[in-house]
């Protein structure tokens, strides 16, 4: 497992897109990065630096995982 988490949510792809591409720069193998929906307790607990990425979307609300992902 890597040291580095990314966790992304995503309404068009743009945003899964930026993570993929911060992912490869950094290192990060491609199943470290993750849809926020699938954010854990236990999944956090087992990376050292996390990478979160949101889409905005209307005036800036944040993709609906999120909400989910960090309630």
């Amino acid at each position: 497992m890597s040291e580095i988490g990314i966790f992304y949510g995503s309404f068009t792809g743009t945003t899964e897109d930026v993570a993929r591409r911060i992912a490869t720069k950094v290192g990060v193998p491609e199943e470290e990065v993750r849809e926020v929906s699938q954010l854990t307790d236990e999944l956090v607990s087992d990376y050292n630096v996390l990478i979160f990425g949101t889409a905005t979307w209307g005036s800036g609300e944040a993709h609906d995982d999120w909400y989910d992902g960090l309630g």
